[in-house]
């Protein structure tokens, strides 16, 4: 299963060009089904990891309401921040996951903006104060991103006689970069003759002004 950012490059090389551009706010790798054997094993692990919590006085079932009313907290805040920075005339911040709020170059890019969102993880941390993000087993696993450009080749050898330059652009908040995004759209426009470049809502309206 490729990922779903993925099929507008597979649509676009089912048109047979000579160019892709891909412009994108995602760039997550593909999930697969997991094996029943690997989810039993997982689920084991998952009841024992819950009774450990129990045992701490942690209730396993309540963890997932206060993690999500903590992340409707965070991104109701981000809300306010973007509704001030546009007020300033300043672009707004721009996340589709709400955990990126707390990753550090996230952090620090607020801090700049002179705001602050604190994660509020009261009720859903272990011993050590670390927010317990995930309880349950998902069905689906990960993908290593070579899966992906290793389809993404078998596309370009099915459907066309030379190669499609790919040319990947990843639409992100001011000063944010995001570590794998970038990586894995790096990796994909190299390997298939293309540039990557970050566009930010500046760069565009550069770009639109026939800018460089």
């Amino acid at each position: 299963m490729v990922p779903p950012w993925a099929r507008a490059p597979q649509a676009a090389l089912e048109m047979r060009p000579d160019t892709v551009f891909l412009v994108t706010g995602s760039a997550a790798s593909a999930l697969r089904k997991r094996s029943d054997t690997r989810m039993e094993t997982l689920q084991r692990r998952n009841e024992l990891t819950k009774d450990r919590l129990r045992r701490k006085g942690i209730d396993p079932e309540a963890i997932a309401g206060l993690r999500n009313a903590a992340l409707a907290k965070a991104r109701k805040e981000l809300n306010e921040v973007n509704t001030q920075l546009q007020a300033q005339g300043k672009s707004p911040l721009i996340v589709t996951d709400t955990k990126r709020i707390f990753q550090p170059d996230f952090q620090a890019e607020l801090k700049r903006a002179g705001f602050s969102i604190e994660l509020d993880a009261e009720g859903w941390s272990d011993a050590q104060g670390k927010p317990i993000w995930e309880l349950g087993v998902s069905s689906n696993e990960k993908v290593e991103f070579s899966e992906v450009l290793t389809h993404l080749a078998r596309l370009q050898n099915a459907l066309l006689r030379e190669k499609a330059a790919i040319h990947a652009f990843l639409f992100v908040g001011p000063d944010e970069k995001p570590k794998d995004p970038m990586e894995n759209l790096l990796a994909m426009s190299k390997r298939n003759g293309g540039k990557f470049e970050l566009l930010t809502a500046r760069r565009l309206e550069e770009l639109t002004a026939g800018g460089r």
